[in-house]
């Protein structure tokens, strides 16, 4: 006759063999789905939002002080100046000709006024100066004025590439920027194409470093071109030129500025430079990897105790329930 005898509730943990381990992996693939489906969204929505992040906007149109309104201006250049509204990090002035012609770019310096040099195409023209941020917000224009301008040409001794290039007409650097972006990550890149003057090109691009850092390039055709460039150092922004001279002996200039909207935090300019305006966005992101980190965790300690309970506590068992049989001592079998 067998004796039962009723289990005592001793307060210890259950065996192993009573956890259900395929349940349990089934919830933390639910979670590690979750977790990845928050960071995938939430980088969407963070990207959207950094896109949308603006700097201070600009509110004061600039006012173009040089040239005079209906001003002839001769030689390889017209020189703009004028005031101009300072902003944080940075603001630029871009001119456009005509409207929509962009002539070049450059910064508004410490005291409000700005100075930059173009090539307008020949003729009689409009100018205006629009002030951006560092995101691309635009002001109002300037008091447009209006600019007769007949270039210098000097050619020098080199002779037409081909016998197709016999009225090549003023060479020009025409750019598809306003001005360049660059950020902590991300290089500057310049979109550009020449036309006039006859082929190949021969073009220097200086991009402000300090130590001076060039890109020499041939350009053969009249087609666009992007040329890019990282740099080492964040500063609000770099003066970045272009310049090109064709096989005819032409010589043309281009200004722009390299810049970014990412600015120092409490403006101490040697400290770390972060996004602007993201705090949020780095607390949350800092979340979510300590989140990861805590998954990783749990589903290390969960595989352990399955291992524990599945593959070597049977591998004992099995040694204790199916001993292997001993030889009596002494004597021999019945």
């Amino acid at each position: 006759m067998k004796h039962f005898a009723h289990h005592k509730h001793t307060g210890r943990v259950l065996p192993h063999h009573h956890t259900s381990y395929p349940a349990l992996f089934g919830v933390l693939l639910l979670v590690g789905l979750l977790i990845g489906g928050i960071q995938g969204v939430a980088h969407a929505e963070f990207m959207g939002l950094a896109a949308k992040i603006s700097n201070e906007l600009p509110t004061t149109p600039a006012v173009i002080r040089t040239p005079a309104d209906k001003q002839h201006v001769t030689g390889p250049e017209v020189v703009v100046q004028g005031t101009c509204q300072e902003l944080s990090p940075t603001s630029i002035i871009i001119v456009y000709v005509d409207g929509s012609l962009n002539a070049g770019s450059t910064v508004c310096q410490n005291g409000g006024t700005f100075s930059v040099a173009i090539t307008p195409p020949t003729g009689t023209h409009t100018l205006i100066a629009r002030t951006s941020n560092a995101t691309e917000d635009f002001g109002p224009d300037s008091n447009p004025i209006s600019v007769t301008y007949t270039p210098s040409v000097i050619r020098g001794s080199s002779s037409p590439s081909s016998s197709s290039c016999k009225d090549p007409g003023p060479l020009r650097i025409n750019s598809s920027q306003p001005y360049l972006n660059y950020g902590r990550s991300m290089p500057a890149d310049w979109e550009f194409s020449i036309s006039g003057g006859c082929q190949p090109y021969r073009t220097v691009i200086g991009w402000g470093d300090t130590p001076p850092v060039s890109d020499t390039l041939i350009i053969k055709d009249a087609s666009s071109h992007t040329v890019r460039h990282g740099y080492a150092e964040l500063r609000p922004s770099y003066f970045v030129t272009m310049t090109t001279r064709s096989s005819d002996g032409q010589t043309a200039r281009f200004a722009t500025v390299a810049t970014t909207s990412w600015i120092p935090p409490n403006g101490n300019v040697s400290g770390s430079i972060v996004p602007v305006g993201t705090p949020f966005i780095n607390t949350f992101q800092g979340t979510l990897i300590k989140a990861y980190a805590a998954y990783l965790a749990l589903l290390l300690l969960v595989i352990l105790a399955w291992y524990d309970a599945r593959v070597r506590r049977l591998h004992i068992a099995g040694r204790h329930l199916f001993p292997r049989p001993t030889q009596p001592s002494g004597g021999n079998p019945r």
